[in-house]
């Protein structure tokens, strides 16, 4: 009989749930060419890649679940993400399957309940927690801007100098330009994007055998939340990294090692004896002079290489297709790796450093062609969910 496991992130991976993607057909409805033949090919890319990552997978002794590929045409009347990044949706916690959130189109749910049936649904729970803690915390919003901001970092960055906090959050500033301009500089930690802003997802969910973590917000106490829902011995301690989905800055691939943005959260205190294989900033997209390209014309927020001068193609995806994207320009594919054990490590992109880190800790890494990830912005974590792990 199958069963859910996941007391760590590094044991060895035994059952997974590999996204699916449209086939190029699904873009045949749409009638001009310059649209039709991009978004084609892209979905004739992703499906070689998934099959690649399936192989991988399958090789390594790794039980791979698919849902099943969306098999309508596309319909500007009716557009639906493809069920690709499936840890979004759900996450195990010791030996039980959690829903977290809505489930997609064509959804997951059922397939995992195919697997086993040990899943619990917390979607409308964690939805009315969320709008409940944030409403509560009002205060912190200013509704003309319909900004959100940082109390905890406001009070740890204010001088003397600064305006009260509950008068910086109504948007009073000094007469002084000298300290509006400091105060300006700190706007990235102060303020909160609507990204950073949702109910637990699944990749917010760190599972240590010591202990859980979750990374949500100031204002909502997921920590508590999660510990009175879960059938799970361990304590569950919460942090704000204001990233959105964690994976995309950090990994824990080993009982001791990560490989994540540095500096990024205070790891010495909730990962304490663990080593940071750190990304090397030239991996970051804004070193990709084709990407910078597009940068200003999407907000950052994706990228299909080649289609950089596309008009037609970008303001067709800005108008049906922005549900399917997300914010690349903060993403970092090199840290969103599937961990298949301690030892090996699946990844989309190696950089020299990265791959001596790993040889020295005795870490073989495969690399699984990804090649849209601009696009869907997802990386190989993120179309990936973990069923069982020794």
């Amino acid at each position: 009989m199958n069963s859910y496991q996941k007391f760590n992130t590094w044991g060895r991976l035994r059952s997974v749930v590999l996204g699916t993607y449209f086939a190029p057909e699904f873009f045949s409805t749409i009638t001009d060419a310059r649209i039709r033949e991009p978004l084609m090919q892209m979905a004739q890319d992703i499906n070689e890649d998934l099959e690649t990552f399936h192989q991988v997978l399958k090789d390594f002794g790794c039980d791979v679940i698919r849902p099943a590929m969306q098999a309508q045409l596309f319909d500007v009347e009716n557009v639906y993400q493809p069920t690709l990044q499936v840890r979004n949706t759900h996450c195990v916690v010791g030996q039980t399957m959690y829903q977290l959130n809505q489930d997609f189109y064509h959804p997951v749910d059922p397939v995992l309940r195919d697997y086993c049936n040990n899943v619990v649904n917390l979607f409308d729970d964690n939805e009315k927690f969320y709008n409940t803690s944030m409403s509560v915390a009002k205060e912190n919003c200013n509704s003309v801007k319909n900004v959100w901001y940082s109390k905890s970092k406001y009070s740890e960055l204010a001088g003397s100098d600064w305006p009260a906090y509950e008068n910086f959050v109504r948007g009073q500033r000094t007469k002084n330009p000298a300290i509006n301009a400091e105060i300006a500089s700190f706007k990235r930690v102060l303020e909160y994007e609507t990204k950073e802003l949702s109910p637990l997802e699944g990749p917010n969910v760190i599972n240590l055998p010591d202990k859980i973590l979750v990374d949500a917000n100031e204002y909502c106490n997921y920590a508590g939340w999660l510990k009175e829902r879960i059938n799970d011995h361990r304590p569950v301690y919460q942090f704000t990294s204001k990233a959105g989905h964690v994976d995309g800055c950090f990994v824990v691939i080993g009982p001791n090692t990560i490989l994540g943005i540095d500096p990024f959260i205070d790891y010495g205190h909730y990962f304490p004896g663990f080593e940071i294989i750190k990304v090397p900033e030239e991996s970051y997209q804004h070193y990709i002079d084709n990407y910078n390209q597009m940068k200003s014309k999407v907000d950052g927020r994706w990228w299909l290489p080649g289609e950089e001068q596309n008009n037609p193609l970008i303001n067709f995806v800005e108008l049906y297709l922005k549900n399917w994207t997300g914010y690349v320009a903060e993403s970092v594919f090199d840290v969103n790796v599937l961990v298949l054990d301690q030892h090996t490590v699946c990844v989309s992109n190696i950089t020299p450093e990265i791959a001596q880190s790993f040889k020295q800790r005795g870490i073989e890494y495969i690399v699984v062609p990804w090649r849209h990830r601009f696009f869907v912005d997802g990386g190989l974590h993120c179309i990936t969910l973990d069923l069982y792990r020794d």
